[in-house]
């Protein structure tokens, strides 16, 4: 029986398991990735998994693919769950997998992703009313804000100042923040140079903003001239003299551009 101890006493190593590699030279080869399937429910902040057969742990990517079958890839999105959003309400999602010695991708799609039911339940009471409005509670720079919503313009509020108001006519881009889960950017000129990021209370009040903001402005700035801007700055109070009627009266005095 062969010793335990080496020449000097000491313990030997345990011996190695061997390592067996896939044989990729069969004649049916291996099959890294197998039988995906995609389950959850397809509608936003609802979760979609994709289950399957994995020799090996994969690499995994997510996809976009509008109804044109233009594919894009979703930053951030490498495990096999994914969270649909607001951008990819009417796309579906397509799930790509590559197991851990490379090969082509196997790959499985969703359903087309639809709105969470709320939320188009709020665009269609904006639609109802030409003086409705909606409410949501924002952060903007840590601070805490009131952004209104109306059918024909938006506006930033500081308590019952306000700090800015924008017409859609004028244009207006709504960009989801890939890092966080409630933050949002709203493009209000061409340029962008007037660019206002704020924070939601909840991914869901995020889509909420996101979606019907898309849906009361859903021509970006088409046809929109550069420099077109209603942002109001709060370190000087100015305004762009294109929006000094529609923010005051005759007196000087600033009135609500959301009343009706």
């Amino acid at each position: 029986m062969p010793s335990t101890y080496g020449a000097f006493g000491a313990p030997r190593p345990a011996p190695r398991p061997a390592v067996i590699e896939p044989d990729m030279d069969d004649e049916d080869g291996v099959a890294y990735v197998s039988n995906l399937v995609i389950s959850g429910t397809t509608v936003t902040g609802g979760t979609l998994t994709t289950s399957g057969e994995f020799v090996g742990t994969p690499t995994v990517h997510w996809f976009r693919v509008d109804s044109k079958g233009a594919k894009t890839e979703i930053d951030g999105a490498g495990t096999l769950s994914y969270s649909p959003t607001i951008d990819d309400v009417g796309c579906t999602l397509r799930c790509e997998c590559t197991g851990p010695y490379g090969g082509d991708p196997v790959g499985v799609a969703s359903a087309p992703i639809a709105m969470e039911p709320s939320i188009a339940a709020d665009l269609q009471k904006l639609l109802a009313k030409k003086s409705a409005e909606k409410e949501y509670k924002v952060q903007d720079a840590n601070q805490p804000r009131t952004l209104l919503i109306a059918r024909d313009k938006i506006k930033l509020r500081k308590g019952s100042s306000s700090l800015w108001k924008h017409d859609y006519v004028k244009g207006l881009s709504v960009t989801l923040e890939s890092y966080d889960e409630t933050t949002f950017t709203l493009q209000l000129d061409p340029a962008g140079a007037n660019n206002c990021t704020l924070s939601a209370e909840n991914r869901n009040a995020r889509d909420a903003i996101a979606f019907i903001l898309r849906q009361l402005a859903p021509r970006g700035f088409e046809n929109v001239s550069a420099g077109s801007s209603s942002r109001r700055s709060e370190d000087n109070g100015s305004v762009a003299s294109s929006d000094i009627s529609d923010e005051q009266d005759g007196e000087g005095k600033e009135r609500n551009s959301l009343d009706p």
